[in-house]
């Protein structure tokens, strides 16, 4: 199984996911988007991202990622935020 890092410096990954529901509804209709679809197209990716996006607070350190300890990516606050 191929393993694909996500590196989120100064944002929050439910605010990745509305950059993404912003752009594509922009890229749908031409134009910024109505706010309830932008809002639907968000829940739409979050739901197929939550089935995908996995967090470990140590994954960087562990010998093989899965072997860390998982922590939820939709957490308002991470571990090192506390």
């Amino acid at each position: 199984m191929k393993r694909v890092q996500i590196q989120l410096t100064d944002k929050k990954l439910d605010d990745v996911v509305q950059e993404m529901a912003d752009a594509a509804v922009r890229s749908l209709v031409g134009k910024p988007g109505d706010p309830e679809k932008i809002k639907t197209v968000h829940q739409a990716i979050r739901q197929v991202m939550e089935k995908y996006v996995h967090a470990y607070d140590t994954c960087g350190l562990a010998a093989v990622c899965h072997e860390a300890a998982e922590v939820d990516p939709w957490a308002e606050k991470g571990q090192d935020e506390d």
